[in-house]
């Protein structure tokens, strides 16, 4: 069988030759479609329940997509001089292409009494200089810090660092050309803040950011790494068969099987993402596993054949072996079509396309490149691999009882150690230390809140928040959640009801909680809406049917291990409060980390 395979492969070669350009052109017209995402979405099925809960939130609260801006100051930014600063940069970031509001410290309002009259004001009220007097900033810096609406969100607990949030309307369809459109006009308002203002260090942040980082990885991933992996790769087959040629042409067949997969990957609609990116890394060192194996065999026996002859005879001994290594490794990534990851799945199918390819190019155009190498003078003797395996069969052979007990005492104690696996992760260290959205993360980290989710509270019917013994429910869970080791704020529509009950209440500490009455309740719900600074404001709490709300939590750098007890304590506590039906636990950081 292999050796009629062999001799008509031999005797077509140049037409399966010029089939493999022909289909490597086409391939080349798919790898023109192909897309790059950094989208966490695509490690998730489009259905998974988590991913569900999360698109909901973020419909019935209209949550936009946002970039952070950190201002640091060595000092506390409660003074005029620092607010104005932050006013007049979070004025200019409104101009910037795609925003649709800024927040920052400087236009969040404060609510108090004084006398019997109720004012809300903006903490720098550029329109009303007595407002903003020193004493003034000192009378408020304790509320503002204990803020829970604005703790580790918005102002640490040291007022050294703040937070200016600029939303937009981007959200997970937009194209990354526009993202970056928008931040580059960010960083460099926040350039030539920094050069006005040396003082300040300022740090950028939120989920676009996060998202253009996690592409520059991936552009990083396949500029660097792979092209590291491929030149070493090349300089491995130099060593081995002393032949620019024959490294070449092995070398030049990797990168046309990977091509070639990369094409079926932009036909199929597959987009390219930080999983399957290890796809070509797969496919070249198969293809090249394919071509040293034919090669080496084709060396030796051009020795004593004639090129022609020593292809043919290389193909009879190459071509089942090679083709059921490739027929299990294919078969091995398509099974991953079995995971619930579409990324994962996506991983299966284009390194089998490229592991299959690979095998074609390999009998389609090497049986006709071979031809044009020559043999090594030391082939005549044995090479390093071959002494090399030539003393470990005589080890094997001599001693078969002795090597079979080593493994089975080998193979027994790292049975033993089974337990001790711990399934983690440490998703603040998902990206190089050496990259600037790490070092500003880690920067940032060392002030504020590190990490955030959400409890997703739904009253089940329209106008339910407004219900006096469901707020105190939730207010519980809340002030429960404040109470983990973990968590480092945690707020809600709730505090600001509980605020504007104290203020109504001539500041008295003692009212600083939900009335008991349901039409207060309402009433205090109107005047927060009134005080909001903007629309988005109110979207951070509530839907505008006014039937959910959602708890903010914000956490300390928290290992996935902790997190998954956490999560699964909140839920217990859920459950005791009677909020079982009501109240769900998400947020990306639960979905990824948590798995619930």
């Amino acid at each position: 069988m292999e050796l009629k395979i062999a001799a008509w492969i031999t005797r077509h070669r140049w037409t399966l030759f010029f089939i493999s350009l022909v289909l490597i052109s086409i391939f080349l017209l798919g790898l023109s479609k192909l897309q790059m995402t950094s989208d966490i979405r695509t490690i998730m099925d489009e259905n998974h329940p988590g991913l569900v809960l999360i698109d909901k939130m973020t419909d019935d609260f209209e949550v936009p997509r946002s970039f952070v801006v950190f201002v640091h100051h060595e000092k506390h930014q409660l003074n005029r001089d620092n607010l104005k600063l932050i006013d007049e940069l979070s004025l200019k970031l409104e101009l910037g292409p795609a925003v649709t509001s800024v927040r920052s410290l400087a236009n969040s309002t404060y609510i108090y009494a004084e006398e019997d009259n109720i004012y809300t004001e903006y903490l720098y009220d550029r329109d009303a200089p007595e407002r903003t007097s020193e004493p003034h900033y000192l009378k408020i810096k304790d509320w503002l810090v204990n803020e829970p609406t604005l703790f580790a969100s918005f102002i640490s607990n040291s007022a050294q660092m703040s937070a200016i949030v600029v939303n937009t309307w981007l959200d997970q369809n937009t194209r990354l050309a526009e993202m970056n459109k928008t931040q580059h006009f960010i960083q460099d308002e926040m350039a030539r803040f920094t050069q006005q203002n040396p003082k300040y260090r300022l740090e950028l942040s939120g989920d676009l950011s996060l998202a253009v980082a996690s592409d520059e990885a991936l552009n990083h991933d396949l500029r660097v790494n792979l092209l590291l992996s491929l030149l070493f790769i090349f300089l491995i087959l130099f060593f081995q068969f002393r032949s620019l040629l024959s490294a070449s042409f092995i070398f030049t067949i990797s990168i046309v099987a990977c091509i070639s997969a990369l094409g079926f990957a932009g036909f199929a609609g597959i987009q390219i993402n930080n999983i399957n990116i290890t796809a070509p890394i797969v496919i070249v060192v198969v293809s090249v596993l394919d071509g040293i194996h034919f090669f080496s065999i084709y060396q030796k026996r051009l020795i004593t054949q004639q090129p022609l002859m020593a292809v043919q005879s290389t193909i009879e001994l190459a071509f089942k072996p090679i083709t059921l290594t490739t027929i299990t490794t294919a078969t091995g990534f398509l099974v991953l079509n079995m995971s619930s990851s579409p990324a994962i799945s996506s991983l299966g199918n284009i390194a089998a396309a490229g592991i299959l390819t690979a095998w074609a190019f390999t009998f389609g155009m090497l049986s006709s490149l071979a031809v044009f190498t020559k043999v090594r003078v030391e082939s005549q003797s044995e090479d390093w691999i071959d002494k090399s395996l030539g003393a470990v069969s005589k080890v094997v052979i001599k001693h078969p009882g002795r090597i079979i007990l080593v493994l089975t005492v080998i193979f027994s104690a790292t049975l033993t150690q089974l337990p001790r696996i711990i399934i983690d992760d440490d998703r603040f260290n998902r990206f190089d230390e050496d990259l600037p959205y790490a070092q500003s993360q880690k920067f940032i980290r060392e002030h504020m809140a590190s990490g955030s989710f959400s409890i997703y509270l739904d009253t089940g019917q329209a106008r339910g928040i407004h219900q006096a013994q469901f707020l105190s429910k939730v207010d519980k869970l809340t002030q429960w959640v404040k109470q983990q080791s973990e968590v480092i704020n945690a707020y809600s529509y709730v505090d600001h009801i509980k605020r504007i009950n104290q203020v109504m209440h001539g500041d008295d500490i003692d009212h600083y909680r939900v009335p008991e009455d349901d039409k207060l309740v309402a009433q205090y719900g109107l005047l927060y809406q009134l005080s909001v600074p903007s629309p988005d404001e109110l979207t951070r709490y509530t839907d505008l049917s006014e039937q959910k709300i959602a708890v903010n939590i914000l956490t300390y750098d928290v290992s996935r291990g902790r997190l998954v007890d956490l999560v699964a304590d909140m839920q217990d506590e859920i459950q005791q409060l009677g909020l079982k039906d009501q109240a769900k636990v998400t947020g990306w950081m639960v979905v990824m980390d948590a798995e619930v």
